[in-house]
């Protein structure tokens, strides 16, 4: 298992998990199949259950690629506006495309921050088409929330013109919490609710609420006749300091609420529990002092931005914390499989030392799971014969080139081998071995070894040579 010690340390000690190994792949090259893959999480493509999700999981690196490309697209817009306005100072086309761009920058951390955690679903029972919709949706949901609890308070006099920012949080955090509640009671209708789930969710909601706040503010000092370059550094500056906004403010409470969820049930400890208490007032006390810093609150006359970075910190603290929380459910639920791509040939109810690094099966989950012998069929998902499924009819089933092979692929898929692989019935297990491929077999994301078996498992992906070419393996 590639993450085995990720795991232990979730499972045994959550609390020494660190940032640093949860983005240790982050800044590493990936190919075009492996984005692909990644992207496809949460799909039929790429799916994962309780027996197989924590040999399937990779670690988060989508968001960085990202944040990359969105930041060097602002950035090159930002570099054309500024010649266009030196050169056509009135140009109208100028001026409204700026503030339709302008409402970019405070997008681009929210949704950085969103693919990383929808990236940490080790489940994956959320595609990313379904993130962005729960993020729409949410956005709306807890705006329009807010506006309801505002006129609320202003029919009681609790909020006006010039106490409505300090205020704010006693409206917009409650607004968001309803959010996220009616999201996952949307949610859980299809799927089954974990912590991480909570967390995504309260990170759509508050990514979606802070973007489309942003935008708000943008579109408002345009109409007030606000200078451009004014509007553009504000909404940059937001855009840099959302790494520390409402999508961190959410997500933790999110969470909180789905991990103390029964059987896919709200009960009244899901929302009277310790977690949810602590992760709301921290939430709620950041966000005061984010709106009008140290000083007008404690009359500390510590600067803005010195404050603004306190609070972004203390809230990456609270994001780790929760974070951890998810991470040891999903692995004490999650369950070992002999075999599941490992990167050895496991014995049949036992495991091999040498491949767990010394690590017991219950280091990593809970109990076994007895695999199913049934009868085979491997469907292609990915590549030139993407749609065509073959039954394993006399217990074994020969892919590659070669005219002999029962799943032949064509000569333009020159990095699979004429006699790629195997897969066979032996004893009472479905085994794969790969044949001395050039390129090499890949069962769940780890290159397999030519001198050795492998035990196959339902809903295992295989590849040949890279992620071009993908089966699925199912057992009855």
């Amino acid at each position: 298992m590639g993450n085995t010690f990720f795991y232990r340390k979730a499972k045994q000690d959550p609390s020494s998990l660190t940032w640093k190994e949860i983005f240790s792949e982050s800044f590493k090259s990936h190919s075009k199949s492996e984005y692909q893959h990644a992207l496809a999480a949460g799909t039929v493509h790429n799916t994962a259950t309780e027996a197989n999700m924590l040999q399937k999981w990779d670690k988060p690196w989508i968001w960085f690629k990202f944040f990359k490309a969105a930041v060097g697209f602002v950035g090159a817009f930002y570099v054309l506006v500024v010649i266009l306005g030196m050169t056509f100072p009135d140009l109208v086309f100028y001026t409204g495309t700026s503030v339709l761009f302008n409402m970019i920058p405070p997008l681009v951390m929210p949704l950085v921050i969103l693919i990383f955690l929808w990236e940490m679903n080790i489940p994956k029972n959320m595609s990313i088409y379904e993130c962005i919709a729960f993020w729409l949706i949410g956005a709306i949901l807890s705006l329009v929330l807010d506006v309801v609890f505002k006129s609320i308070g202003a029919q009681f006099g609790y909020i006006s013109g010039e106490s409505t920012p300090y205020r704010a949080p006693v409206f917009e955090e409650p607004a968001k919490l309803v959010a996220i509640v009616l999201l996952l009671i949307f949610a859980k209708r299809n799927r089954k609710i974990y912590g991480i789930t909570g967390l995504i969710i309260g990170a759509c909601v508050g990514a979606g609420f802070g973007a489309f706040e942003s935008a708000g503010y943008s579109l408002k000092d345009w109409l007030e006749g606000g200078n451009d370059i004014s509007i553009i550094l504000h909404q940059v500056m937001r855009g840099v300091f959302a790494l520390g906004g409402h999508t961190l403010f959410a997500a933790p409470y999110g969470a909180a609420i789905a991990l103390n969820m029964k059987n896919n049930k709200f009960s009244v400890n899901s929302f009277l529990n310790t977690d949810l208490i602590f992760a709301f007032i921290i939430s709620c006390a950041m966000h005061f002092i984010w709106n009008y810093g140290m000083q007008f609150y404690f009359g500390l006359n510590i600067p803005g931005i010195i404050t603004e970075i306190l609070v972004i910190v203390i809230l990456w603290a609270m994001l780790l914390w929760m974070l951890r929380k998810c991470l040891n459910q999903v692995v004490s639920i999650g369950r070992y499989v002999p075999g599941s791509g490992h990167g050895g040939a496991l014995p049949v109810g036992g495991y091999d030392n040498r491949v767990m690094g010394g690590v017991s099966p219950s280091d990593v989950g809970v109990s076994f799971v007895k695999p199913k012998t049934g009868k085979l069929k491997v469907v292609c998902v990915n590549g030139p014969l993407k749609g065509h499924s073959w039954r394993a009819a006399e217990g074994k089933l020969t892919l590659g080139r070669s005219s002999s092979s029962i799943v032949r692929l064509p000569d333009s898929a020159s990095s699979v081998s004429r006699n790629h692989c195997v897969i066979y019935f032996s004893g009472d297990r479905w085994k794969l071995k790969d044949m001395n491929s050039s390129c090499g077999t890949f069962l769940n994301n780890h290159r397999v070894n030519p001198d050795k078996s492998y035990y196959l498992n339902s809903d295992d992906t295989i590849y040949l040579a890279d992620r071009k070419n993908v089966f699925k393996v199912m057992i009855d």
